[in-house]
């Protein structure tokens, strides 16, 4: 059941007879004000659920004052309103912390998880960047040197990352001699670094991360129950 609309609530005063009293501000004004900014941020959706919430309290405080009190299905609609209101706050709490959670996350962290790793590699290939992912991942894996330079350093490389010159020529220069994975140590800090600045941040805040943290909330959860 989504959350309910302005009009949805218009309907239930009418379908009993219930007139639109002013109680603080209206259910409906409330319902209004959450549509308007409920995709525009998590919190501020929390904040106005908790006002829908707040308003259909005060609604029914204010009616079992009144003499010509409505039916007591009228307060038994109301009553599943507030529960649903709730339990999409209660959903929406989980979300912000699972976001939370995520912001913790470090790079050591999210290559020691395969879920993550993928999530991330996953996230790298819309800005067309996973060999830099895959570069850190084949020298932390021990691939064979002769390979690491092959597929991500020499002229020709399948999956050529961009390092300084510098850092090149010195792996050009140990290539002559006889690569050892140790050469390739300048190499994977510097793209480690350009992962923890460039691409972990806009990562974290991808819903993505929450999936592959195993939590109940899924990728979409918010734009699927918020609609």
């Amino acid at each position: 059941m989504p959350v309910p609309q302005k009009n949805d609530w218009k309907k239930l005063r009418e379908q009993y007879g219930v007139a639109q009293n002013s109680v603080k501000a209206s259910v409906g004004a409330k319902l209004e004000k959450f549509h308007k900014i409920k995709k525009r941020n998590t919190r501020d959706a929390v904040r106005a659920l908790c006002e829908v919430h707040g308003a259909l309290a005060n609604w029914r405080t204010y009616l079992g004052g009144k003499k010509d009190k409505p039916s007591q299905d009228f307060y038994k609609d109301v009553t599943e309103m507030q529960k649903d209101v709730r339990t999409r706050i209660d959903k929406l709490d989980e979300y912000l912390q699972a976001q939370k959670d995520a912001y913790k996350l470090t790079l050591d962290m999210v290559l020691k998880s395969k879920r993550l790793r993928a999530a991330f590699r996953s996230f790298l290939a819309k800005e067309y960047a996973t060999e830099n992912l895959d570069f850190v991942v084949d020298y932390l894996n021990r691939t064979d040197p002769n390979k690491l330079f092959s597929t991500y350093i020499g002229d020709n490389s399948s999956k050529e990352i961009n390092l300084p010159e510098p850092i090149v020529s010195k792996l050009k220069s140990a290539q002559k001699a006889g690569l050892k994975l140790s050469d390739f140590k300048d190499a994977c800090e510097h793209v480690r670094i350009l992962l923890i600045q460039d691409k972990l941040p806009d990562f974290l805040k991808d819903p993505s991360v929450i999936s592959a943290l195993d939590i109940k909330i899924k990728t979409g959860f918010l734009d699927r129950w918020l609609n």
